[in-house]
């Protein structure tokens, strides 16, 4: 049976395009044009994406300042960095390290303090250098060439020694390539730490090919951290770069990617509920729906002028006195909802408030409707990528759309902040695709009794964004899993045989490249488990772990559990607490000899168990959840074990099973002895209280 979870890999889909240099010599900015023709009616579309990287941070801020900073909070950034350079041909003003803000010359200090470190193989934390100033005049030569990392090395270690006795950052690094410039020789080091971040090891080379005259050496980045390093903004002067930042946290800036985004659902939301919603969630942080209004008309009238900019947030917009209006059944032209947009946010800039309705030449357009239609165009464009040329609107001003009055208050536990839930013994657990991070529920998962979240890796797409949303689902009292595949890659539909067949020997070179992603999670603050899919052979009969041996008879269940252990050791040694689970087929001892997957053995090395009970691709029923989950519990070596269930019949009928259904197949797991249950997923799930089973 094909296990059916998503499995598309960080590495697997950026690792070719991060070796290569960034073109620094090519203009940085990118255009959403599309060719598709717009239509006159803005129709519904499923699809969707991850908001696009727009902060260079990595946690939220705090008011200390760290002595030391880990080695992997410290890649982490310089993957924002390197994002944010080929974004926009220049440094950022600051990177936001476990919560405080770097200036440019601290974080120079702080790249090549790291590459000493990782030459020698050092893994412990980098002490940190402050106020360490810029550079008195900052100038070099056209850099194209490659270096050795024995020559980038040394170089790292003279900025490091230089900076120790000078406090200030060079204004070159001499080399064989000529005199490299401190932006320049910031863009190098940085893509060293990234290619670590991404491969999990040190560049053998480092390739320059950046112009004396190029943005990055014209512009240098000054921050001040006396005055801002906790609480207030510092701008990046990045014109119209379409970035965010976040402030205190709260967001001040927000690209029109991530509105546009959210745009899609509210509108769903209106289209399923027949109102507005409260709040809508935008890069990790709750906004009011005037305050959305703000948000999505001023860049809907961006759009529309052809701007690139992000939007600056406005907080505390106050609801309309008294919402009214007419009748609204006409075709929009875009001249006539830019009018209408410019309109809406004119008026919330003057009144710190939304209207009542806005003045048009077919009748007052009354707030809940204009917002319904805005998110309409905002749904559009997040489509599209272009801008719609009419908008239809066929809204009566009886209905219940304008008869519901959304209502939201950051005091009461909507806030992200607020409301915590005692789920430190929960055993429950949901499986959540990194493209629902910012849609999931965090406080109905709280309510109905699930304390674990399996979330894909591929959420450190946008690893800003990530952190947060970690940081906040942990405050809420949530266990972050970061759920990764292992031997399978869906994205070109190969597996990984954990034995290498000419030479009979274990894949080691793939273990390790696997063992590197496993072990930069677990370091990263507020993440309790790893957990691991496809962890095994495909199973059919050309391709099953009896048939592959190595090492004088040992076959392919001995190298599963064989990198099980190496990964289990790997990751205990950064976080002893880690929670370590995987995946299983329900298979029992016939998963041995077709997977690999022998849960006696494995039990020795996870934490938990997770065999995929989804009895309609097997055409079993409750009975047999409860019997295998027995199986497992006898034979777990020791693990717990979380019984895995579809939320819908079967990967033939992706129908959502009926709260009465999926209840009893809970109640199978339990009935069998199961610790708990992990429910395949969010989005295709029909929701009920957990708590409440018997």
């Amino acid at each position: 049976m094909q296990n059916n979870h998503q499995s598309s890999s960080l590495l697997a889909n950026s690792n070719e395009n991060l070796e290569d240099d960034i073109d620094l010599n090519s203009s940085t900015n990118s255009s959403n044009n599309s060719n598709s023709s717009n239509n006159n009616n803005i129709n519904n579309s499923n699809n969707s994406s991850s908001n696009s990287l727009n902060v260079v941070k990595t946690s939220t801020n705090v008011n200390n300042k760290p002595t030391t900073l880990s080695q992997s909070s410290i890649l982490l950034a310089s993957n924002s960095i390197y994002k944010y350079i080929n974004k926009y041909g220049k440094l950022p003003n600051y990177v936001t390290i476990s919560g405080y803000k770097y200036s440019m010359s601290e974080f120079m200090y702080i790249l090549s303090k790291t590459i000493t470190y990782k030459y020698n193989k050092i893994t412990s934390s980098i002490k940190v250098k402050y106020d360490v100033k810029n550079p008195s005049k900052a100038s070099g030569n056209s850099i194209k060439g490659t270096i050795s990392s024995k020559t980038y090395y040394s170089y790292a270690k003279n900025i490091v020694a230089f900076i120790e006795k000078n406090n200030q950052a060079p204004n070159f690094v001499t080399s064989s390539l000529g005199k490299i410039q401190y932006q320049t020789a910031i863009f190098g080091l940085n893509k060293v730490l990234n290619y670590i971040y991404v491969k999990g090891k040190l560049p053998s080379t480092l390739s320059f090919n950046v112009k004396a005259s190029h943005s990055i050496n014209k512009y240098l980045p000054v921050y001040n951290s006396g005055s801002s390093s906790s609480s207030s903004s510092s701008s990046s002067n990045s014109g119209s770069s379409g970035s965010s930042s976040i402030v205190a946290g709260k967001s001040t800036k927000l690209s029109q990617t991530a509105i546009f985004q959210a745009s899609k659902n509210v509108k769903n939301y209106v289209l399923k509920y027949g109102k507005l919603p409260n709040y809508v969630t935008i890069s990790g942080f709750k906004f009011s729906i005037p305050e959305y209004t703000y948000l999505v008309s001023k860049a809907i009238a961006y759009k529309c002028l052809k701007y690139s900019n992000s939007v600056n947030v406005k907080w505390n917009v106050k609801n309309p006195s008294n919402p009214s209006g007419v009748t609204i059944k006409k075709i929009i032209s875009k001249s006539r909802y830019y009018a209408l947009a410019k309109k809406a946010f004119k008026y919330i800039d003057s009144n710190n408030r939304i209207p009542n309705y806005i003045s048009s030449s077919f009748g007052k357009i009354q707030y809940q409707t204009f917002v319904y239609g805005f998110s309409r165009i905002g749904e559009y464009m997040h489509t599209y990528k272009s801008v719609p040329s009419t908008l239809t609107l066929s809204v009566s001003k009886t209905s219940a759309l304008n008869k519901n009055i959304p209502k939201y208050s950051r005091s009461s536990s909507n806030s992200n902040s607020t409301h915590s839930y005692n789920l430190s013994a929960n055993k429950n657990a949901i499986w959540v695709h990194s493209g629902d991070m910012k849609n999931v529920d965090l406080d109905l998962l709280g309510k109905y009794g699930i304390g674990n979240i399996f979330i894909h890796e591929d959420m450190f797409n946008y690893p800003t964004t990530a952190i947060d949303w970690i940081k906040n689902a942990t405050a809420k009292g949530f266990k972050i899993h970061i759920w990764f595949t292992t031997f399978y890659n869906a994205t070109s539909n190969k597996w990984t045989n954990p034995i290498i067949e000419s030479s009979k020997t274990l894949n080691q070179a793939y273990f390790n490249k696997v063992i590197s992603r496993a072990k930069y999670y677990a370091g990263i603050s507020g993440v309790a488990g790893i957990h691991l899919d496809y962890l095994r052979y495909p199973g059919t009969s050309g391709n099953n772990a009896s048939i592959f041996h190595y090492d004088n008879g040992k076959n392919g269940a001995d190298a599963i559990t064989e990198f099980v252990r190496q990964l289990s050791v790997a990751v205990k040694a950064i976080n002893p607490k880690i929670i370590l689970s995987a995946a299983l087929m329900p298979e029992k001892n016939d998963a041995a000899i077709y997977y690999g997957q022998d849960a006696p053995r494995l039990g020795q090395y996870l934490d938990v168990l997770v065999p995929m009970l989804y009895e309609g691709n097997y055409g079993k029923d409750n009975a047999w959840i409860q019997s295998t989950t027995k199986w497992y519990i006898t034979n777990s070596g020791g693990a717990e074990v979380w019984g895995g269930l579809y939320a819908y019949h079967s990967d033939k009928n992706p129908t959502r099973l009926t709260v009465a259904e999926l209840t009893e197949d809970c109640k199978s797991v339990l009935d069998g002895g199961g610790n708990g249950v992990a429910i395949f997923r969010w989005g295709i799930v029909n929701l009920f209280n957990l708590l409440g089973i018997k």
